[in-house]
């Protein structure tokens, strides 16, 4: 909204945000975040280029608390004036093309009753985090003996909060970031009033990566190292850039020293969170793999519980819920009864438009004809660049949308600020007409091409598959897609030459990924 407003010359003088909750911020919206909860990347990759946090925010090391993130996005809606376009308590319930008058029909309810409005262009931008992911089981016994359910998006109620804090015995389900936090607070009685502490149970089907917030003994923040050029170079992209990196990924030297380097990363997050005697908290699969989406900041206390077993570590899944608990079936096989009072699923989320219809969703060219989805569970999304449905660039009948219809936020990176700043000049500039497109074909096969001069990647459009687990959503968006995420890497990246006085400037930053943009050859 804020580049569609002050940087296209009022080409977009009219806008109107329509926003389910009753504030600002999303994920981060105050109905949602929950004391003890912030960031998993680091403060100073996690800014809107030319608007930073505040100074005693913005350190080498640290992680964005949930109420600073909250206050800086409604900072950011203030500054620009952005708040006057919101609809608050605005439930959008169906998106529909209305051929004769060329418009998006958008109906849906708010604090008022029924509405509906007519617009030229469209953004989407309900995200990842739309839909809770909440696995259907079987179900035995009278409901109301059966242990109560929440998921991690419920723990922004006070009352949610209260029922976990006060529980004998809460399982929660998932390895990510989430799950381990909410562990790691619960098990400490950080919401309860007389710091009592919960039997508290983890279970996951294997555990992901956890990263220490320095390491070298405490000499370097990993931050240094995993937003550096030196870690970037070793990682798969899709095309080699440059000889370079065609001799790393295809060359037995190559792959021994890419492998060795891992190795030893992954040696010393090991000795440098302290998990050597905690084998259950050790991943199988190499932490390569991780660096798209399953590595988490490991939260401070969490593997001291899991060593007094206050926090207790179980590798399988459910496979029913009864009045005496939890079925389990545990990676060996074996079967067990858990008595709890509370599961609380952190499974992530599922991709979700429940104000699209099938029908919608297969003229758009997001889903295949031939397949019959559920809009509010969809097994993969299939977006130009990752931003517009590939039906809309060339449409075939004149009396279909073109051009005017973009999603923003599935492009996932761990620079997520900075790569929405990017997405939003392009869908912009997408709607302007300004854009050189890549004929119908090519985007149909996703061709990804080089981009001169630089070791920087575009992609055509890319699948996202869906996983009942988020963070492999995330890692199959990022092995695939590099596309506007390069302009952050290549900025962000000067951690090595720049010492203890590391800063990422934002304004530079922007001033830098505005003229990288600009120079690009977006030419078929």
């Amino acid at each position: 909204a804020k580049v569609l407003l002050h940087e296209t010359d009022d080409a977009f003088s009219i806008i109107t945000i329509f926003e389910k909750q009753p504030s600002l911020g999303g994920v981060w919206s105050r109905e949602r975040i929950y004391p003890g909860l912030a960031s998993n990347s680091p403060a100073l990759t996690y800014e809107i280029p030319g608007f930073q946090y505040p100074d005693d925010v913005r350190k080498v090391g640290a992680h964005v608390e949930a109420e600073d993130i909250n206050a800086y996005l409604c900072a950011f809606a203030e500054t620009h004036g952005l708040k006057s376009h919101v609809k608050f308590n605005s439930e959008v319930q169906d998106v529909s093309w209305h051929a004769e008058t060329r418009r998006w029909l958008i109906r849906g309810r708010d604090n008022s009753g029924d509405f509906q409005s007519y617009f030229k262009f469209l953004v989407v931008c309900n995200g990842l985090y739309h839909e809770k992911n909440i696995p259907g089981l079987p179900r035995q016994g009278p409901p109301k003996t059966w242990p109560r359910i929440f998921h991690s998006a419920d723990v922004g109620d006070p009352d949610v909060r209260h029922a976990l804090s006060n529980s004998v015995h809460t399982l929660i389900v998932g390895a990510g970031k989430s799950a381990i936090d909410l562990a790691t607070l619960i098990a400490t009685g950080a919401w309860s009033d007389d710091r009592r502490s919960p039997k508290v149970s983890l279970l996951y089907k294997r555990p992901h990566w956890l990263s220490p917030r320095s390491i070298l003994g405490g000499m370097i923040y990993f931050e240094r190292l995993l937003f550096s050029r030196f870690l970037n170079a070793w990682l798969p992209f899709a095309v080699h850039p440059d000889s370079f990196h065609r001799w790393i990924a295809e060359t037995a030297i190559g792959k021994w020293l890419t492998n060795t380097i891992f190795r030893c990363v992954e040696a010393d997050f090991k000795v440098s969170l302290g998990q050597l005697d905690l084998h259950e908290t050790v991943p199988s699969h190499p932490l390569r793999e991780a660096l798209s989406g399953a590595l988490h900041v490991a939260p401070k206390g969490y593997l001291d519980l899991v060593r007094e077993k206050k926090i207790g570590i179980i590798e399988g899944s459910i496979e029913s819920i009864s009045d005496r608990g939890v079925n389990v079936r545990t990676n060996q096989g074996s079967a067990t009864m858990i008595d709890v009072d509370n599961v609380l699923w952190a499974t992530g989320y599922k991709i979700a438009f429940p104000f699209f219809t099938v029908d919608t969703l297969q003229r758009l060219g997001i889903m295949p004809d031939n397949l019959d989805s559920d809009p509010t569970d969809l097994p993969f999304l299939k977006l130009h660049r990752l931003l517009v449905p590939p039906a809309t660039v060339h449409p075939k009948m004149g009396s279909a949308p073109s051009r005017n219809i973009a999603f923003s936020g599935f492009a996932y990176s761990l620079l997520n600020p900075t790569v929405s700043f990017v997405s939003a000049h392009w869908i912009a500039e997408y709607f302007l007409g300004k854009l050189d497109l890549p004929k119908a074909q090519k985007i149909k096969e996703g061709k990804i091409v080089e981009l001169r001069g630089s070791c920087l990647l575009r992609c055509g459009f890319s699948y996202l598959k869906f996983s009942r687990t988020m963070t492999s959503i995330l890692a199959d968006l990022m092995h695939r897609c590099r596309a506007l995420l390069s302009v952050a890497v290549a900025n962000v990246c000067r951690t090595w030459r720049e010492g203890d006085t590391y800063r990422v400037p934002c304004d530079a930053l922007h001033r830098s990924a505005v003229k990288r943009y600009e120079a690009y050859d977006w030419a078929p």
